[in-house]
């Protein structure tokens, strides 16, 4: 899932390219030797274009989080009635497609800290990145009616009354593992760190 890059033109951040590679690319290629199966949220039909991938198309009028939280129970509820009743897959992660640098690590970090019940978010240098999440199928029922219910739709909010278990990612040396692209100058730094990062 991805914002709709309105600062930056309007493009589709999934196809921004940042040295060689697509921003999506880039997160796919960390998540993917972690993951059973593969979605992709997209707000509109051109954005599902030429992927590959199962789409789950999420609203095009989502704002900020509020929308968010409704894309999120969207996608839990899309992905657990497509499985099959003999599924071994306990957990949805979400990760937004406009942070290329992902720890490679994000994965089997937050599998280990939720086990099989509990959701896990990612933390770095003491901030919440929400989407970056696992969420548990267990908790789909209660999701809902926090949000369609009680009108929680904050992500923050959402993770404190899920009892999310918070995982913290370092910092190292100024380099921010979630650097979110939403301006031409956030795009222009990926570009520069790019080249020392280490390709998926």
């Amino acid at each position: 899932m991805g914002g709709k890059g309105t600062r930056l033109g309007g493009v589709d951040k999934a196809r921004l390219l940042i040295g060689n590679r697509t921003a999506f690319h880039w997160v796919y290629g960390r998540v993917s030797p972690y993951v059973t199966r593969t979605y992709c949220s997209v707000a509109n039909t051109e954005a599902a274009k030429g992927l590959s991938l199962p789409v789950i198309m999420d609203d095009e009028d989502r704002r900020g989080d509020a929308g968010v939280a409704d894309v999120i129970l969207g996608c839990l509820r899309h992905v657990r009635d497509e499985l099959p009743e003999t599924a071994q897959m306990t957990h949805l992660l979400t990760c937004p497609v406009d942070t290329p640098f992902i720890p490679e690590n994000l994965v089997p970090s937050l599998a280990q800290a939720a086990g099989e019940r509990s959701n896990a978010v990612a933390t770095a240098d003491g901030q919440l990145h929400g989407l970056h999440a696992l969420w548990s199928f267990s908790c789909v029922d209660e999701f809902a009616s926090l949000v369609e219910k009680h009108g929680i739709r904050k992500l923050s909010a959402l993770h404190d009354a899920l009892e999310a278990v918070r995982v913290e990612f370092p910092v190292r040396e100024g380099f921010d593992p979630f650097l979110n692209i939403n301006t031409q100058a956030d795009l222009q730094q990926a570009n520069v760190l790019a080249g020392s990062v280490k390709n998926p």
